[in-house]
């Protein structure tokens, strides 16, 4: 069988209060040079060595320490949740509450040319409202893997309960972002995507 992990030796993390509902770990349920403008050091057991996330002017974390050359990391929040993800490689994710839309203000945030996944996605078995979140989430986790504004594109390629994977390309990468609903004990269902390593 087709499985897919994150990429090797990274750690995923999602804080709120008591999730329901945990990350698959295995299957589908399963830099710019630029000064940085801020920093947070890390608290790492049994090293002498400091850590530190530091922030471009771009907005993007980047880790500061010795032996972390490739290692690269992404973050994301809402008002209730953090979600960071960890390791060598291409690193973005996202976690984002599912929102009550109109297919029509779907389309216009999505743009038009993502109307035939969100009709795919439906017909896959996801709501408006999911589908939609789906791509978001999706699209903002692809865009923090290749650190820039560019056109990105994203394809259906596989489906295993309320889990999808899509094949995303940007900037000449081809990529795989790995989605999932989430529900915590308190607050919104939300949605989360994260960039990982396809295997097998």
């Amino acid at each position: 069988m087709q499985t897919l992990t994150r990429p090797h030796s990274s750690e995923t993390t999602a804080r709120s209060a008591r999730p329901m509902k945990t990350a698959p770990a295995v299957s589908l349920r399963s830099a710019a040079v630029a000064k940085p403008v801020s920093s947070i050091p890390l608290l790492i057991p049994n090293t002498s060595n400091p850590i530190h996330i530091q922030w471009l002017p771009s907005g993007k974390p980047v880790l500061d320490g010795s032996g972390l050359r490739g290692v690269e990391i992404s973050l994301s929040h809402d008002d209730q949740a953090c979600l960071c993800v960890v390791g060598p490689g291409p690193q973005g994710c996202d976690i984002a509450p599912i929102t009550e839309r109109t297919r029509t203000n779907w389309l216009a945030l999505l743009t038009a040319k993502h109307g035939s996944l969100l009709q795919e996605l439906i017909h896959a078995g996801d709501s408006l409202d999911i589908a939609g979140s789906r791509i978001w989430a999706a699209m903002e986790a692809l865009l923090k893997a290749v650190g820039s504004h560019v056109e990105r594109s994203l394809t259906l390629e596989k489906q295993e309960g309320d889990s999808i994977l899509f094949s995303g390309t940007a900037a000449n990468q081809s990529l795989h972002i790995l989605t999932f609903p989430i529900q915590f004990r308190h607050g919104p269902k939300r949605m989360v995507a994260v960039v990982v390593t396809k295997q097998g």
